[in-house]
């Protein structure tokens, strides 16, 4: 995957190309982002990539351990990771750490679980949602207190706070609440202030992406008998949901809201496999594509 940086009304500004990247997390502030690189068939590194001039340096590139999934603290001022140990023909499982944007390491969080990744700040930057392999849950870290909370059913998809930091959205595989023989997904809310759950959509829904402003949600639906699957928004409970995209032969997911709450970016994957990325205006009807003919992997806003 090689990157590109663009404006959606202007072209695109291709960086200099860095082999193998597999993921990227960009800076709050938009200036630098982190990219995540194979090495050797088994090991990952990270690097910082300065968005103003495309250079790179190393930032977690240990030859005993494989480095990935990073994400920035709201300051940048602490990143996060994910981590696996490299031993002879075997790697770990993976475990999260932090490390200062020089690269200085501060180690995994306390109480960490066996297996842990996908990593997500709170807006606050006080926590960290993150998904738990070993309970097939929704893990809560409090960097503040060392503290430890789980919530249930997690599918594997990482979780999106809300904005305000009280209440997480996830994508839960819950057996009571679905229709038919097959198990199907489906997006509850967590409550930090209690610790109860609750469904947010029906079943046949994943992706959750809640507007900046808090009003909003967005997320993907797909029909039990068909593999195409389209994105719908409701309000931030789940009530009034309506389709933004209709359907067709392709798949719509990865939904990004722009920091103005007023746009979406999105990727729709074409029968034959082909991913390009889209933008969606809330005051337009339909979609259009930008970047067309580049293979879009991941797409992210930069501020």
């Amino acid at each position: 995957m090689a990157s590109s940086h663009c404006r959606p009304d202007a072209g695109p500004r291709d960086l200099p190309r860095t082999a193998g990247i597999l993921d990227i997390a960009v800076a709050p502030g938009g200036l630098q982002a982190l990219i995540t690189v194979v090495r050797e068939p088994q090991r990952t590194a990270l690097l910082l990539l300065d968005l103003t001039d495309g250079t790179t340096r190393p930032l977690v590139d240990d030859p005993a351990a494989s480095a990935g999934g990073a994400a920035w603290s709201p300051t940048s001022d602490v990143i996060v990771y994910e981590r696996r140990s490299i031993g002879t023909d075997t790697v770990g499982q993976p475990k999260i750490w932090l490390a200062q944007p020089d690269g200085t390491s501060l180690g995994p969080i306390a109480n960490e679980p066996q297996i842990s990744y996908a990593p997500v700040w709170s807006p606050d930057g006080q926590r960290l949602a993150f998904i738990d392999g070993g309970a097939q849950a929704i893990g809560v870290y409090n960097l503040a207190t060392n503290q430890l909370s789980r919530f249930p059913d997690s599918s594997g998809e990482a979780p999106v706070w809300l904005p305000d930091g009280m209440a997480l959205a996830y994508t839960s595989i819950d057996l009571a609440t679905n229709d038919g023989p097959a198990t199907r997904p489906l997006i509850r809310r967590a409550s930090l202030s209690d610790g109860t759950t609750a469904p947010l959509t029906p079943a046949g829904t994943s992706h959750p992406a809640w507007s900046p402003d808090g009003s909003q949600l967005v997320y993907v639906q797909r029909a039990a008998d068909a593999p195409a699957s389209t994105l719908w928004f409701a309000n931030a409970d789940g009530s009034n949901a309506q389709p933004l995209t209709s359907p067709g032969d392709y798949q719509d997911d990865q939904p990004l809201w722009s920091l103005d709450s007023s746009q979406l970016v999105f990727i729709r994957t074409a029968s034959d496999g082909t991913r390009t990325a889209h933008l969606l205006a809330l005051d337009i009807a339909q979609p259009r594509p930008i970047l067309p003919d580049l293979f879009a992997e991941q797409i992210h806003w930069v501020p």
